[in-house]
């Protein structure tokens, strides 16, 4: 202790400093008593003895065992550990461990970043297909309606159906649906427009397909088809037929026969759409004038398209219009059991197959997948050898 505090008068209290002596670290308590007895008389010099007594009490109770901080054994190692001097020593180690093993880091590195690259990809590759249609607002209520008949006891399914079943499923079974719309004649169409010529892929669909499936109009608008010379043209189909001008109103020849006039300009669709690549659209009452008059409800040349109504459910409205078309044929067509049904737009991309009337799965080249994944799994296992 220091001498020269116990000759002086000022001293600290003595019950702080018998509460020191016995719970206080043994072995430190003769250091901890000296340093408190310097620091009480610096602190008596400094600010007064009052002062300088609550200040040691305040600190004797700081280095009594109870209350004083204990450090974990692991607060050193955890802090020399993740220190910057060691972060930057496992840099230099796994630099020099590379350049020692050359050719094994080359198989690691490159093993990995082709797996990588390859779940990336995958991953893009899932969310574009589980993403098709999804432009369309109305996408999960859409469908087309497609029709099961049996062949030599087997069943075979497609989208074509009779242009008979569309007036049928509007009168009989208006309540179940928003929109119907009847198409056909998909494929390559020669558009002219003064002495410019171009092949462009169209449709002739009935007047609500606008609206079905949510067209982006730049100019016009959605109820252009319900003029029966009428055409809208998607935006890069009016680019190229036009370039700059305006095309509005501007007359076009189809097939150098039908003439019709352009009535609006819709955005293109994206690329992860079904309806992707059309360039026109134009009105289904242009294309039954040319139609033969003798087709009857056995002629499967036509699409039928659907938005079911707000309120209703996509089964159950399937479910209502099964008979629709077996309520219309002969003997000798109802042999052949037709069944209508709908394809819901959520499963145009990937749920395409049917075998013997049912979905087998998605489609063929969801098999890629299966394939990626095996060289996923090989390049992840060259990567942690």
């Amino acid at each position: 202790m220091n001498k020269e505090h116990l000759k002086s008068n000022v001293s600290p209290p003595k019950w702080a400093m018998r509460l020191l002596a016995w719970l206080a670290n043994p072995n430190t308590l003769e250091e901890v008593q000296g340093d408190l007895l310097e620091m009480h008389s610096y602190w008596a010099k400094t600010n007064g003895e009052q002062k300088a007594r609550w200040k040691y009490i305040l600190s004797v109770f700081r280095l009594l065992r109870p209350f004083a901080r204990e450090k974990h054994s692991n607060d050193y190692s955890k802090t020399y550990f993740f220190s910057h001097a060691m972060i930057r020593n496992y840099f230099k180690i796994a630099f020099r461990n590379l350049l020692k093993n050359r050719g094994y880091a080359a198989i690691n590195i490159g093993g990995l970043a082709v797996g990588m690259a390859v779940a990336m990809l995958i991953g893009l590759w899932v969310f574009d297909e589980t993403s098709f249609n999804k432009n369309h607002e109305n996408y999960d209520r859409i469908a087309q309606v497609m029709q099961s008949q049996t062949f030599n006891h087997e069943i075979q399914t497609g989208g074509n159906a009779p242009m008979q079943l569309e007036p049928e499923l509007r009168n009989k079974y208006g309540n179940n649906f928003k929109y119907i719309a009847l198409a056909g004649g998909r494929g390559d169409h020669l558009l002219t427009f003064g002495s410019k010529k171009i092949t462009q892929n169209g449709y002739y669909m009935g007047p609500e397909a606008a609206e079905m499936l949510s067209l982006k109009m730049l100019k016009g608008t959605r109820s252009g088809l319900t003029d029966p010379n009428s055409i809208l043209l998607s935006e890069s189909a009016s680019q190229a037929i036009f370039g700059n001008a305006d095309s509005m109103d501007k007359i076009v020849k189809i097939d150098n026969s039908q003439v019709v006039k352009v009535t609006g300009v819709y955005a293109d669709l994206p690329r992860n759409a079904t309806f992707n690549s059309l360039a026109f659209i134009a009105p289904w009452k242009l294309m039954e004038q040319n139609l033969p008059p003798w087709l009857s409800w056995g002629n499967n040349w036509f699409e039928i398209y659907v938005q079911i109504a707000d309120k209703a459910n996509m089964e159950q409205v399937s479910a209502n219009i099964s008979k629709a078309k077996l309520d219309h044929i002969d003997a000798e067509e109802a042999k052949y059991k037709p069944v209508v049904f709908l394809q819901p737009m959520a499963n145009w991309n990937l749920y395409s197959e049917f075998k013997n009337g049912k979905i087998v799965g998605a489609r063929s080249r969801m098999c890629g997948y299966s394939g990626s994944s095996v060289w996923l799994s090989f390049y992840w296992r060259v990567s942690i050898l």
